[in-house]
């Protein structure tokens, strides 16, 4: 259950099919839901409660997750009432829901993952919907996307877990995401896999990426 859509901070309350067909393949692959998830941009925490049910409902039933969950400082309350709202669903000594604003940067990802290093051992899944909008804005933000995502997966590596970056977007053949997958190609340290678009359930042109760096996806 999800809180009344459409407030003032329209873009992060509407639910995108880009969502949908993220959550649809999370349930195909279960598998890639490790102990710690990092949503970048959440909006309502749709994704994130999706993930974190598949999570309790599969494999790490026997085992803590925590999901942390970030957007802008004014959609905050938004996601906490919404995870409140839906907290009772999971069991509390498994299950943890963590609430932070983040503006992407890599010194704001380093600070909200340092709480988790013990964790992280465990791995680390970073999901992203719908960012890429230009309504969200251009070049700058590309690129802070970019980072952040980045300095996510090489902070786990230090803390000796694997790491892996689930982005999803409505192909609009922008500026925006040529220019995405142009900066994560250009990291030599970073692979890049596009997701068969048979395995996307969607009336859409939804396009999934996934995101490791080189050593973790070697192992």
């Amino acid at each position: 259950e999800i809180c009344p859509l459409f407030s003032s901070s329209w873009t992060g309350s509407l639910i995108w099919d880009c969502t949908h067909s993220l959550i649809h393949y999370f349930t195909l692959h279960s598998d890639l839901i490790p102990s710690v998830t990092l949503e970048l941009g959440s909006g309502s925490g749709l994704l994130s409660l999706a993930t974190a049910s598949l999570s309790h409902s599969q494999k790490h039933s026997k085992y803590t997750t925590h999901h942390i969950i970030t957007d802008q400082p004014s959609l905050i309350p938004l996601i906490t009432r919404n995870i409140e709202h839906n907290q009772c669903k999971f069991d509390h000594n498994k299950t943890f829901f963590c609430v932070e604003s983040l503006i992407w940067n890599k010194d704001q990802v380093k600070r909200v993952l340092e709480k988790y290093q013990t964790q992280l051992k465990q791995g680390l899944l970073v999901i992203v919907s719908e960012c890429l909008s230009g309504i969200y804005g251009g070049s700058d933000i590309v690129m802070s996307l970019v980072d952040s995502i980045v300095m996510a997966l090489e902070y786990v590596d230090e803390c000796e877990g694997n790491g892996k970056a689930v982005v999803g977007y409505l192909r609009r053949n922008d500026k925006n995401e040529e220019m995405f997958m142009t900066l994560l190609k250009m990291n030599e340290n970073v692979h890049v896999e596009v997701v068969d678009r048979n395995e996307i359930q969607s009336e859409y042109d939804i396009v999934i990426v996934m995101i490791s760096l080189w050593k973790s996806t070697l192992e």
